[in-house]
């Protein structure tokens, strides 16, 4: 009977330690997620660093505590994963928020963005012109500014505030920041 339960015990032990080194070796995807390479790092765009990590969305429970009520209009427009980040700029209590969905293709993607930008003119601004293959750019109250753009299968928007100017500056600086890293990652991701 010793030796039964020796034996079992033996036999759990291996499960236990197999099943322990197959879940370290598979790479967390919120760690691992390529759309985490699309982000600035702290200081990237002078004086702007990260408020908190990055949040990764992959279904509708996670996405409706980011945008309440919205989540389930995005998943059914084709969105795969959403990624949201803060930046500060502790000099001029500038703020940024950055929201990136991967939609399943680049037609999605326009879509959306066809959708939410339906009746709005659109964005002639020439320094607004580098930035994806579609873009708005608008005044949304006063110190915030809203940038709107697609790129492949990337929806993106990009949210500041701040003082005259500086947020408008700073939404112009992401987004281009925002469109040369898609670019750079092509079409890897999916």
């Amino acid at each position: 009977m010793k030796r039964a339960l020796s034996a079992c015990a033996i036999v759990v032990a291996l499960s236990v330690a197999t099943l322990t080194i197959a879940a370290e070796s598979q790479p967390d995807p919120l760690l691992t997620d390529p759309l985490l390479s699309l982000i600035p790092q702290d200081g990237e765009i002078e004086g702007w660093v990260r408020d908190g990590t990055a949040v990764l969305c992959y279904d509708e429970a996670s996405l409706s505590e980011y945008i309440d009520g919205a989540a389930p209009y995005y998943l059914e427009q084709g969105a795969v994963a959403v990624l949201f980040q803060y930046y500060l700029h502790p000099a001029t209590r500038g703020e940024i928020k950055i929201e990136i969905y991967r939609m399943r293709e680049g037609d999605s993607a326009r879509r959306l963005f066809q959708e939410i930008e339906r009746g709005k003119p659109a964005s002639g601004d020439q320094d607004s012109r580098e930035l994806g293959e579609g873009r708005h750019l608008e005044q949304a109250l006063r110190g915030v500014w809203i940038l709107e753009f697609y790129q492949g299968p990337f929806f993106v928007r990009v949210e500041g505030r701040g003082e005259g100017k500086q947020a408008r500056g700073a939404v112009l600086a992401f987004g281009l920041r925002l469109t040369h890293s898609i670019g750079q990652l092509g079409s890897k991701i999916r």
